[in-house]
């Protein structure tokens, strides 16, 4: 199990590798710009691109993959792998003053916490406090970084504070949130 963890996230900060040297190529053939996120839909955080079932971007053939590409699932048809993973891709954009880096720092504290803290310590560790000063300007202020918290098992209560109810917990997907933080975070 643990070399599936490291090959996944070796593979996952490859991927990440990947879509910033196409963000700085981009930029370079753009004048220091990348393209907008705002289409005839609507925002569009994956810029046009479209992810394989390999997990990596663009429409080149995947597992299973037939090189056509795939349309974007719509959000409530994703994954929570999938939509931890376009939060990753969403905060991996807020490049200015390290803002996306200390949002994914913050997160990555969040989910260690749910995951590894002992059973005695579930309701200090399962309950955020998103109407905290800090916590919205490090997390709540940018695009993907509640929603990263939600896709894991978080729920939005009406006092601003997300708690992960236990039965929500799911290890599996709370440890591969993480490598794919620690990729993130690692390919800065």
């Amino acid at each position: 199990m643990l070399k599936r963890e490291k090959d996944a996230a070796k593979r996952e900060r490859e991927r990440l590798r990947e879509e910033i040297a196409r963000d700085k190529a981009e930029r370079r053939a753009r004048g220091g710009k990348l393209a907008s996120n705002l289409g005839v839909d609507g925002y569009n955080p994956m810029g046009g691109r479209q992810v394989d079932t390999a997990g990596g971007f663009g429409g080149g053939a995947g597992a299973g993959g037939d090189g056509a590409g795939k349309a974007a699932a719509p959000a409530a048809a994703k994954t929570p792998s999938e939509k931890v993973t376009a939060a990753i891709v969403r905060l991996g954009k807020y490049r200015t003053g390290g803002d996306g880096l200390t949002a994914l720092k913050t997160l990555a504290i969040f989910i260690k916490n749910v995951l590894t803290k002992p059973d005695e310590e579930w309701e200090k560790y399962s309950r955020i406090n998103g109407a905290n000063e800090k916590i919205k300007k490090r997390v709540g202020t940018l695009v993907g970084g509640f929603g990263l918290l939600v896709a894991v098992g978080f729920v939005k209560q009406d006092d601003g504070f997300l708690v992960m109810p236990r039965e929500a917990k799911d290890a599996e997907l709370l440890a591969e949130t993480q490598a794919k933080i620690a990729a993130a975070v690692e390919g800065w």
